[in-house]
């Protein structure tokens, strides 16, 4: 990374959010935001607001959080829980290969895809408004090869299968029990 004075004459001496001008006297204010890797106004970019950085946990494996401007923020903020975010597949194959918990959480993932995939056919589980729903949560997010922001925090911090396995439990229950699944059955053997 370069200084602020040096960046911030890259940029024109533009704030890269709002687009503030600033004398090249002030450009030693402006913060760096780690997220789009250019300075921002102190208006733009409160210093104190930090966040892991997807494009590193993707390829690095490293989960520690950087300064990000507001804007930044708000949107790893929302980005975080979609659960179709990362295609650890596309985007990084050799770190799902070479990482036992991450391997091992997207082989239970695409488990609870398939049973997804009983369940939306199942009128009372669509219509069900009680907890076991909730509980199904991460589940009713599967998607083959996907994987949320939040995901991986989880499997780093080795809550996230654990968490999986909970959405699963309570999705198998479902289809134990459900009286609508002698139907489905005599209908996906046709």
């Amino acid at each position: 990374m370069f200084s602020a004075k040096v960046g911030v004459k890259n940029q024109n001496y533009r704030c890269f959010s709002c687009g503030q001008q600033t004398k090249p006297e002030l450009a030693n204010k402006f913060r760096f935001c780690h997220y789009y890797g250019k300075f921002a106004c102190t208006t733009c970019h409160l210093g104190h607001q930090r966040h892991v950085l997807p494009a590193n946990i993707v390829h690095k494996w490293d989960f520690r959080e950087y300064p990000v401007s507001n804007f930044a923020f708000k949107i790893l903020r929302r980005l975080s829980g979609d659960p179709k975010l990362f295609n650890m597949d596309s985007l990084n194959p050799g770190m799902v290969k070479k990482n036992a918990k991450l391997r091992s959480f997207m082989a239970m993932r695409k488990s609870g895809f398939k049973i997804w995939q009983y369940l939306i056919e199942c009128r009372l589980f669509l219509d069900d408004k009680s907890r076991a729903k909730d509980e199904c949560s991460m589940v009713m997010e599967s998607r083959e090869n996907t994987i949320s922001l939040n995901d991986l925090t989880n499997i780093k911090l080795g809550v996230g299968h654990k968490l999986l396995q909970t959405s699963i439990d309570k999705a198998v229950e479902h289809i134990m029990s459900c009286q609508v699944k002698t139907i489905l059955i005599k209908k996906t053997r046709q």
